[in-house]
C-alpha cells in the first residue's frame, strides 16, 4: 500500500511486528494506525523526533515498545496499556525520575522489562552517574513495579526487590522523590524524632495539668480556711459578756 504524502511504509511482518525506526517522524501516521493497530504486537520507533505518543494510542494490544534515541521527557503522557511488557527508552531526555516512574507505572501495571540507559534520570557509567546514584535508582524503579524483571542490563533478583520495597515502600507518597535511601532513612527519623517530641510535649502538657490542678486545690483550701477563722472572729466581736455583779448594778446609777 502507498500512502503518498512523503509517508513511508512501515516494516511489517507476519508475527506482528513493526517498524518505523530512522523514518525521522514524530508521529505515527493517522493512516499506518489505521491498516495496523489492531494486529501490531511489537512496535520500533527509534532513531526518530517522537516527544508525544497519543498516535500510538490505538496500537492497544502492544507488548513490546521501542523508543530508543528520541525525544521523550518526564512530562510525556503514555496511553494505558496494561498488556505491555518490554519498554525500551535508551537515550532520551528524561530527567525528572520520580514524575515520570509515576506515569509509567500508571499506564504499563505490568511491564517486566524497562531499560533507561543513558538518561539523566538513570545515573550509570553511561553518563557519569555513581555506583551508589545507580543503585538508589535502581531501587526507586523496581519499587514501583511489582513485576519487573529486567531494568537496563541487569536482572531484578528477589534481594534487591525486598531492598526496594524496604528503601521505598509502596503506597508511599506519592510525590515521592528518589532522594536516595539516605535521604529517606534521615526523613524517617526526623518523623520519629517528631513524634516523640510530640509525645513528650504531650506528656509534659499532661503533667503540668495535674500539677496545676493539685496548686488551684490547694489555694481554694486556703482560701477556704482564712474565711472560716475569718467567721468565728466576727463571731467573738459580735458576743458581750455580762459583768460579775458585786453589790451593785452596773447599769444603775449610785
Amino acid at each position: 500500500m502507498v500512502f503518498g504524502s512523503g509517508v513511508k511504509e512501515p516494516d511489517v511482518s507476519w508475527d506482528g511486528r513493526m517498524s518505523l525506526a530512522h523514518h525521522d517522524v514524530d508521529a505515527v501516521d493517522a493512516r499506518i494506525a489505521r491498516k495496523y493497530a489492531g494486529e501490531i504486537v511489537h512496535l520500533d520507533l527509534s532513531h526518530n523526533r517522537f516527544e508525544d505518543l497519543r498516535s500510538v494510542a490505538d496500537f492497544a494490544r502492544l507488548t513490546t515498545l521501542v523508543l530508543d534515541n528520541n525525544r521523550i521527557t518526564h512530562a510525556v503522557h503514555w496511553p494505558y496499556f496494561p498488556g505491555l511488557r518490554t519498554l525500551w527508552l535508551n537515550r532520551n531526555r528524561i530527567d525528572n525520575l520520580s514524575v515520570f516512574i509515576g506515569r509509567l507505572s500508571a499506564a504499563f501495571p505490568n511491564l517486566a522489562h524497562l531499560s533507561l540507559m543513558d538518561n539523566p534520570c538513570a545515573p550509570s557509567f553511561f553518563n557519569g552517574g555513581s555506583r551508589n546514584e545507580n543503585a538508589d535508582y535502581r531501587l526507586f524503579t523496581i519499587s514501583r513495579f511489582p513485576h519487573l524483571k529486567h531494568l537496563d542490563w541487569a536482572a531484578v533478583d528477589d534481594k534487591e526487590r525486598e531492598e526496594a520495597v524496604r528503601v521505598y515502600p509502596p503506597g508511599r507518597l506519592g510525590g515521592d522523590d528518589a532522594a536516595g535511601a539516605a535521604g529517606s532513612s534521615r526523613r524517617r527519623s526526623s518523623s520519629r524524632r517528631k513524634a516523640s517530641s510530640s509525645s513528650s510535649s504531650s506528656s509534659s502538657s499532661s503533667k503540668r495539668g495535674a500539677q496545676g490542678a493539685d496548686v488551684d486545690q490547694a489555694v481554694q483550701d486556703e482560701e477556704a480556711a482564712r474565711e472560716r477563722e475569718s467567721k468565728r472572729e466576727h463571731r467573738k466581736s459580735q458576743q458581750v459578756k455580762a459583768p460579775k455583779k458585786q453589790g451593785f448594778n452596773y447599769f444603775e446609777e449610785p
